[in-house]
């Protein structure tokens, strides 16, 4: 059963790819997408096992990782059994001390609470993770604009999912406005992405234009307080990112009540069928060659199509803590979590780090900067009786197939 969550806003700093499998179109390493409506998604396998990765990194477990991989080249370099005696020596000096390593690793993944956490190293372990981490969703798409260089567009359908995963977190916003009509899109008043096409000043027209199409602005003095929040809580909180929190929420001179929340924006609430096609057609394609490193030209059948997210692209993931399910050692209490409350810090902790996510590390791409949401639901991990318990059938059993 899930007693806590906690919701995880990840900000794309450079282009994200959350590879699927081959592609059957012209993308050959398209990203992940839902089945039923065409948005990009990032499957929480990947978001889980990321973390991990950077937990185990934190705790110095990926060195001591490393060290094993070293000196088991180092013993296999020197060939199998039935060798001379000083070479079966040193074989057996190695082996010592990669079992050593080993058990060594296996203490700090228990004293760091990593098995606690996210489930043993193993598959078909004894037990399994104590988090589940749900799929990451598109919130915030940045497209060019003809005005305000760029805006960042969503949708209803991507507001409303997110207003249900905030439930027992937050409830304060008004969410209920109606879906814009078709060919136009909603903003927030003072919109620095809309152009004034009319020469009435006291009743202008203003559309907004969004890579080669054209919507009809429509004001939403809802979608102020929206844009103040997003800014506020899914945007990084580091004083490097003041830029973009302006961006998308410039806080007014006039801020007595009444006023808007936003003295300008560049949040575009589109109609979802609009958005999907933007979230489809607007990704960034990036050209890829293999290199024969002596003659210096194109391998053969080397060329190949990426497609990432762009930068700037803000997704979210919801987490669900419970109880460790790790079996308790009586006789040894470092590393083992009592509830669902210190799992969640683990989560939490990520607040303002930077994780590599998705595919292609080696060539800068998918550095995410985390923002973490408790909301009042998890205040100081005691929760305020609104959050829902979610219950398991208990079958959840696989370990580090579970997250990796």
């Amino acid at each position: 059963m899930y007693k806590q969550s906690c919701i995880l806003f990840l900000y794309a700093e450079t282009p994200l790819h959350p590879g699927s499998d081959s592609g059957v179109g012209a993308i050959d390493l398209p990203v992940q997408r839902e089945v039923g409506t065409g948005l990009p998604v990032f499957h929480g396998t990947g978001i889980k096992g990321a973390l991990k990765d950077a937990t185990r990194e934190a705790h110095g477990i990926n060195d001591l990782l490393r060290q094993v991989a070293g000196l088991e080249a180092q013993r296999d370099a020197l060939g199998g059994a039935g060798q001379d005696d000083e070479t079966e020596r040193e074989r057996n000096c190695l082996a010592k001390e990669i079992e050593a390593t080993r058990q060594c690793i296996t203490a700090h993944l228990r004293s760091s609470g990593i098995d606690a956490v996210f489930g043993p190293e193993t598959q078909g372990g004894d037990h399994a993770g104590a988090v589940s981490v749900q799929e990451g969703r598109v919130l915030l798409f940045p497209v060019r604009s003809l005005a305000g260089t760029f805006a960042w567009v969503t949708s209803p359908l991507a507001l409303g999912r997110l207003r249900r995963d905030l439930h027992g977190l937050e409830n304060q916003l008004d969410w209920d406005f109606g879906p814009p009509p078709s060919d136009h899109a909603l903003v927030p008043p003072d919109s620095d992405v809309c152009l004034n096409d009319s020469e009435n000043d006291d009743d202008p027209e203003r559309n907004i234009v969004l890579d080669e199409f054209t919507f009809t602005a429509k004001e939403e003095p809802r979608l102020s307080a929206i844009a103040h929040w997003l800014a506020h809580h899914a945007l990084p909180s580091d004083r490097g990112y003041d830029y973009w929190r302006e961006r998308l929420c410039r806080a007014p001179k006039d801020t007595s009540p009444g006023k808007p929340a936003c003295a300008s924006s560049n949040l575009v609430v589109l109609p979802d069928d609009d958005f999907r096609d933007f979230c489809r057609f607007a990704t960034e394609i990036q050209s890829r060659n293999r290199i024969n490193p002596v003659t210096k030209t194109v391998k053969g059948q080397g060329l190949w199509t990426e497609e990432h997210l762009p930068a700037e692209t803000v997704l979210y993931t919801k987490v669900l803590a419970a109880d460790p399910r790790m079996p308790r050692d009586k006789g040894d209490t470092e590393g083992q979590f009592a509830n669902a409350s210190q799992v969640l810090a683990v989560m939490t902790r990520f607040d303002g780090g930077l994780v590599q996510m998705g595919g292609d590390a080696t060539v800068g791409r998918g550095l995410v900067r985390i923002r973490a949401f408790t909301g009042a639901g998890n205040e100081d991990g005691r929760g305020d009786g609104t959050h829902e318990d979610i219950h398991t059938d208990g079958n959840d059993a696989r370990g580090a197939g579970d997250g990796e």
